[in-house]
């Protein structure tokens, strides 16, 4: 989650609409799925571990911008993603 919040803070790589449009969607994502297992600790005393919330984040993001369609030639919203995230080898 640090990697998230620290790219949320840093300053734009680009000022393009998609990059913008994404890191609008990952903050609302992240919002949802932190109030979800806010709710589920409070009510059911159940924990999720950091690396399903973030896989949890992960999948939800890339399904949601899987939805968008690509615009005239332009990659797509989850190309763009893919191209700014990295994973651990």
């Amino acid at each position: 989650m640090a990697l998230i919040i620290d790219a949320l803070a840093a300053p734009p790589i680009s000022s393009s609409a998609h990059t913008s449009t994404i890191m609008k969607l990952l903050l609302q994502i992240i919002v949802y799925t932190l109030w979800r297992e806010r709710n589920a600790r409070i009510f059911t005393s159940k924990t999720t571990p950091l690396s399903v919330l973030k896989g949890m984040v992960d999948r939800t993001v890339r399904d949601r911008l899987l939805s968008f369609p690509s615009v005239n030639g332009s990659p797509s919203l989850l190309e763009l993603y893919f191209g700014c995230i990295s994973y651990p080898i």
